[in-house]
C-alpha cells in the first residue's frame, strides 16, 4: 500500500512538474533520424533540427539525455553543425568514443528556457552499438629502394579521438609521427611512417593497428612491393652439354628485369615468377671455342643494370643420370622437383571442399537391353533398398566464365560408393541425358587424392552460343549401370577481350632482335593464326610449349632494327576459328647512334662567333665543342640535341677555318667540321642575308608550324594528355666553373 502511495506522488509531481498553461505553446517540430548504429571505439553523428512556437525566446537550453527526465544517466549537449536557418534551428549532436552497452538506448531532446521552461519532445533517438569491423586505411606510395618513403595510415571513422594510438609492426621506421588535419569534431588522423625501403623489404607485411580504448582495436596489413635494381643470383651456370653450350642466368628485381647476352647469338628463351627471371640460351659448341672463358649475362630493368662472368664448366660427352652432376645441379634439380610437389599438395588441399547432393535429388539411371536402348530413369527416396549405392557426392563450382576463342578448365573430384567397381567411364554432356547436344571427355592430371576420384575437363576453341549452356556429369560401369549427377555446370561464353602480349627487348640499330607474340591464355589451340603487320621481318618462328591441358603459343619474329625503324608501330594479330580476332600494338623504341644533322651552322655575328649543332639519337646524345671554350646552351626535344655556342671573335682569328661538333651517346659517336660563315658586321633586319639562310630560316619557320599542326592532330586522336616527352629543357654549362643550369622550357610558354 505504501508503494502504490509513492507511486502516485511521484505521477502527480511529474505531471505537476511538466504541466502548460493553455496560452503556452504547443506546435512543437522536430526532424530527425529515428535509429542510428555505430561500431565501438568510433562515433556517431546525428543531424537534427527543430521549429518552435514564436512565444519561446532564445536564449535556449538544448540537451540530449537518455534515461529518465529527471535523473538521466547521460546528457548530450548539441553541436553546431549547419547553424540555425530562419526558423529552424540546429539539434545535432555527436557521440564519441563508443562503448557497448554503455552508448546503446533511446535519446530524448529537452528545451529549456525562460524562467524555468521546459519541454521535451517525445521523438526519440535510438543508438545501437555493435562490434567493432572497420579497418584501418594504409596508403603506400610506389617504393623504390634507397628512396624516402611515407607511408600513411588513417584510422577507421572521421572522428576526433586523441587518444586513438596507431602502432605500426613489421619494419623498423626512421620515424613516425602524427598528422592532424580537419575541421571541428571531424578529423581523419592518419599516422606517417618514414623509412627508407631496400630490397629486403619486398613482399614485407606491414601491419598497422589502431587502439582506441583498452581491448577495442583493430588492424589491416599490407604485403610492400619494393622496386629495386636487379641482382643475378649464383645458380646461374653455364655448361657443355655434348656439342652444344647451355647457359642460364637467373636474376631478381622488380620491375622483373629483362635478361640478355651480349657475346652469344643464339635462340633463348624467358621464363617469369612472381620474383625472378630466368633466361635460357642455347648455341653450338661449333661456333664457341673458347670452353675455358666466361660468358657475359646482363640484367636490366628500369631501377639498373646487374652483370655477371658466368665460367664456362667443360663435360667431354653428354651428360648421364648419375651423381656426377655438381651439387648446384643437385640443389636445383631437387629444389625444382620440391617445388611441383608442393604446388601439387597445394592443389589437392584446395579442392577439398565439398558439396555434398541432397539425397531426394538424386538420379539413378540403370541400362536395359532395349531395342531402342532406352535409358529408364528410378527416383532415389529415402525408401530405396539397402543394396542400391547412396553415397555419391561431387565437388566442384556452379559457375564458369570464358572468353570466345579460348579454353575453360573445370576441376572436379567425385566420391563413389563401394559397390561402385572400376572402369567407370566418366561423361559431361549438356542437354537431354538419352540425346545430349554435347559430350566432352574427363582430363586427368595425375593427381591422387584417397577415396576420391578425378572429374576435370576442358572445353576448348569456345564459340558463344554453342559453348554455353548447362553440364552434368554422367557415370557408367558394370553391367549398364549409369548414374548422373544432379548438380550442373553453368557455361557462360562473353566476347574476347584478352590480348595477346608482346615481348620486346632492348632493340639496338643493326644488331639482330626476337619479338615474341604470345596467344592469350595458356589453351591448347592449333588452329590460332599469328600475323604481324608494320614491319618486313626477316624470319617468322611459331612455336608451342606445355604440358597436356596447358599450352603456351607464341610467334617469334626476327630482324634486324635500323635507325628508320625508331617509332614504328609492330601490331600482332591473333585470329581464333578464322573469325574471332584480337590483337596488341607496340611502337618501337631503337637505340642507335648520333647523327649530326646538316641544319648545324657557324656564323659570324659582328664581334662573335656563334654556332648551332643539332644532333639526333637514342639515347639523346650530349654535345660538345672541342677547340671553342665558350658558355653554350643544349635544348632537348623528343627526337633531337640541339647545341648552341658563343665566343668573342677577338679569341678566334681564323675567320676561314672550321668548327668541329662532337655528338656521342652510349651506342656512339659522330663528328661534322662547320665551316664558318663571316659577315663583316652585325645583321640588320633585311633582304641582304644570304640565300642559303633565307631558306634556312624559312625552313624552320615551316618545321616550327608543321610540328605545332602535328601536335594538334595527335592531341585530337587520343583521348589520353600526352607525355612530357615533348617539352624541352635547355642547359646553360659554363667550362670554367661547371655548373649548370636546369630550365625547363614548354611548349605552351606565352
Amino acid at each position: 500500500m505504501l508503494q502504490t502511495l509513492l507511486f502516485i506522488l511521484t505521477v502527480l509531481q511529474m505531471i505537476d512538474c511538466y504541466r502548460f498553461d493553455r496560452d503556452e505553446p504547443t506546435d512543437f517540430s522536430i526532424l530527425v533520424t529515428e535509429n542510428f548504429t555505430g561500431e565501438a571505439g568510433l562515433c556517431i553523428r546525428v543531424f537534427c533540427s527543430f521549429t518552435v512556437p514564436q512565444s519561446v525566446s532564445e536564449p535556449i537550453r538544448r540537451t540530449w539525455l537518455k534515461g529518465d527526465p529527471q535523473n538521466p544517466t547521460a546528457e548530450v549537449p548539441c553541436v553546431h553543425i549547419f547553424g540555425d536557418k530562419d526558423n529552424e534551428r540546429e539539434c545535432s549532436f555527436m557521440l564519441e568514443n563508443l562503448v557497448q552497452g554503455e552508448s546503446d538506448g533511446e535519446y530524448s531532446f529537452k528545451l529549456e528556457w525562460g524562467q524555468g521552461k521546459v519541454y521535451i519532445f517525445p521523438q526519440t533517438v535510438k543508438i545501437t552499438v555493435k562490434d567493432l569491423t572497420e579497418k584501418p586505411t594504409i596508403e603506400v606510395p610506389q617504393l623504390t629502394a634507397g628512396e624516402k618513403a611515407e607511408i600513411n595510415c588513417r584510422a577507421p571513422g572521421s572522428c576526433v579521438n586523441l587518444k586513438t594510438e596507431i602502432v605500426f609492426k613489421g619494419i623498423e621506421p626512421d620515424e613516425v609521427h602524427r598528422r592532424m588535419h580537419g575541421v571541428s569534431d571531424w578529423d581523419n588522423t592518419p599516422s606517417v611512417f618514414t623509412f627508407h625501403p631496400e630490397p629486403e623489404h619486398h613482399n614485407t607485411n606491414l601491419t598497422c593497428r589502431v587502439i582506441f580504448q583498452e581491448n577495442i582495436w583493430t588492424e589491416s596489413t599490407v604485403i610492400l612491393k619494393v622496386r629495386h635494381a636487379p641482382t643475378i643470383l649464383y645458380s646461374s651456370r653455364c655448361l657443355v652439354w655434348g656439342d652444344e653450350l647451355t647457359c642460364m642466368c637467373v636474376s631478381s628485381g622488380l620491375p622483373l628485369p629483362q635478361i640478355y647476352w651480349p657475346i652469344l647469338n643464339g635462340e633463348y628463351y624467358s621464363a617469369f615468377s612472381a620474383e625472378n627471371t630466368i633466361s635460357i640460351i642455347t648455341v653450338s659448341i661449333a661456333s664457341f671455342r673458347n670452353l675455358n672463358a666466361t660468358i657475359k649475362c646482363v640484367s636490366e630493368n628500369l631501377i639498373g643494370r646487374a652483370e655477371m662472368e658466368i665460367q664456362v664448366q667443360n663435360h667431354a660427352g653428354k651428360p648421364k643420370v648419375s651423381w656426377s652432376l655438381s651439387t648446384s645441379w643437385i640443389f636445383f634439380t631437387l629444389s625444382a622437383v620440391v617445388n611441383v610437389i608442393f604446388t601439387c599438395c597445394l592443389t589437392v588441399v584446395l579442392r577439398r571442399e565439398k558439396h555434398k547432393p541432397k539425397d531426394d535429388n538424386h538420379v539413378y539411371m540403370t541400362s536395359l537391353k532395349r531395342e531402342e536402348s532406352v535409358y529408364e530413369t528410378i527416383k532415389m527416396s529415402s525408401e530405396r533398398c539397402p543394396d542400391e549405392p547412396t553415397n555419391f557426392s561431387i565437388s566442384v563450382q556452379d559457375n564458369f566464365t570464358g572468353e570466345a576463342g579460348l579454353c575453360i578448365r573445370v576441376y572436379c573430384f567425385f566420391t563413389v560408393p563401394q559397390s561402385v567397381s572400376e572402369p567407370i567411364r566418366r561423361t559431361w554432356f549438356k542437354g537431354d541425358p538419352q540425346n545430349p547436344t554435347v559430350e566432352v571427355p574427363c582430363m586427368t592430371r595425375n593427381i591422387y587424392i584417397p577415396g576420391e576420384t578425378e572429374c576435370s575437363f576442358m572445353l576448348n576453341n569456345l564459340v558463344q552460343g554453342e559453348s554455353d549452356g548447362e553440364y552434368r556429369l554422367k557415370l557408367e560401369w558394370g553391367q549398364g549401370k549409369v548414374y548422373i549427377f544432379p548438380q550442373t555446370i553453368k557455361i557462360t561464353v562473353k566476347e574476347l577481350t584478352q590480348k595477346p602480349t608482346i615481348n620486346v627487348p632492348q632493340l639496338t640499330a643493326g644488331k639482330k632482335a626476337e619479338i615474341s607474340c604470345k596467344v592469350p591464355d595458356d589453351c591448347m589451340n592449333p588452329s590460332a593464326d599469328i600475323v604481324w603487320d608494320g614491319i618486313e621481318p626477316d624470319k617468322i618462328n611459331h612455336k608451342g610449349s606445355g604440358v597436356p591441358g596447358w599450352e603456351k603459343r607464341f610467334s617469334i619474329m626476327t630482324f634486324h632494327p635500323e635507325p628508320e625503324h625508331h617509332n614504328t608501330k609492330l601490331t600482332c594479330t591473333v585470329i581464333f576459328q578464322k573469325s574471332i580476332r584480337t590483337e596488341s600494338t607496340v611502337i618501337l623504341e631503337v637505340r642507335y647512334a648520333p647523327k649530326i644533322l646538316n641544319s648545324s651552322r657557324c656564323l659570324v655575328w659582328g664581334d662573335e662567333l656563334t654556332c648551332m649543332c643539332v644532333s639526333s639519337g637514342l639515347p639523346l646524345p650530349q654535345i660538345y665543342w672541342p677547340i671553342l671554350n665558350g658558355e653554350y646552351y643544349s635544348a632537348f626535344s623528343a627526337e633531337n640535341t640541339i647545341s648552341i655556342i658563343t665566343v668573342s671573335i677577338a679569341s678566334f682569328r681564323n675567320l676561314n677555318a672550321t668548327i668541329k661538333c662532337v655528338s656521342e651517346n652510349l651506342i656512339g659517336r659522330a663528328e661534322m667540321e662547320i665551316q664558318v660563315q663571316n659577315h663583316a658586321g652585325k645583321p640588320k633586319v633585311s633582304w641582304s642575308l644570304s640565300t642559303s639562310w633565307i631558306f634556312f630560316t624559312l625552313s624552320a619557320v615551316v618545321n616550327v608550324i608543321f610540328t605545332c599542326c602535328l601536335t594538334v592532330v595527335l592531341r585530337r586522336r587520343e583521348k589520353h594528355k600526352p607525355k612530357d616527352d615533348n617539352h624541352i629543357y635547355m642547359t646553360s654549362l659554363k667550362r670554367e666553373e661547371s655548373v649548370y643550369e636546369i630550365i625547363k622550357m614548354s611548349s605552351e610558354r606565352s
